[in-house]
């Protein structure tokens, strides 16, 4: 593959977020008389637009709207508990030396994906364009278009989703992209998807 261009999901790829995400969720949801642990969230929802699977389960969306700023209100804090999913540093600079394209696709908020970026010292290495996150795109993830922003003309067979979701995944199908699955093998995945430990293994 010649790839010329790396678009990677946030939560759970690049940071060890998911986990804050499902639980924050899964304790919202108990105090509404839904009873789904984070473990179900994650493997059910993650890289989901929150605003799509609120809505769905609670069956109501100006409840959903409600909770929804609830959740951030409890998780922009624990912004400075994500850590790191591989040496990110070493990855960014590495794509940027060789005059690599590279972006973040994510169903999460601008606001936290700068929060985190900023306490890790890696805002220089994106610029406004590239990232695209869930109140930028008309369909979320597993619709294309995330992917397809961040494409910047590049073909499809040129560019490689990073993803550790389902949805993510499929988004990048769609899009006719290659793509790469981090963690470990799993029946949720398509046959023939491609799995790395962390996005460390991207390094060479």
């Amino acid at each position: 593959m010649n790839i010329k261009n790396y678009l990677f999901d946030f939560d759970g790829t690049l940071f060890d977020t998911q986990k804050l995400h499902a639980a924050v969720e899964s304790e919202l949801f108990a105090e509404n008389g839904i009873a789904m642990p984070p473990e179900e969230i994650t493997e059910k929802y993650a890289g989901i637009k929150t605003e799509a699977f609120f809505a769905e389960l609670l069956g109501d969306e100006k409840l959903a709207k409600t909770l929804i700023a609830k959740k951030w209100e409890k998780l922009i804090p624990l912004a400075r508990t994500a850590e790191p999913l591989g040496d990110l540093h070493t990855l960014f600079s590495s794509l940027k030396a060789k005059g690599l394209l590279f972006g973040i696709g994510t169903a999460s908020p601008l606001s936290w994906v700068e929060e985190i970026l900023a306490i890790n010292n890696l805002t220089p290495y994106f610029s406004e364009k590239s990232i695209i996150t869930g109140e930028m795109v008309e369909q979320g993830k597993p619709h294309p278009e995330t992917w397809q922003r961040l494409q910047c003309g590049v073909p499809g067979e040129n560019c490689l989703v990073v993803e550790d979701g389902v949805a993510g995944v499929f988004a990048a199908k769609a899009a006719n992209m290659n793509y790469v699955v981090v963690g470990k093998p799993n029946d949720k995945f398509p046959e023939d998807s491609v799995f790395i430990q962390s996005v460390s293994s991207l390094i060479n």
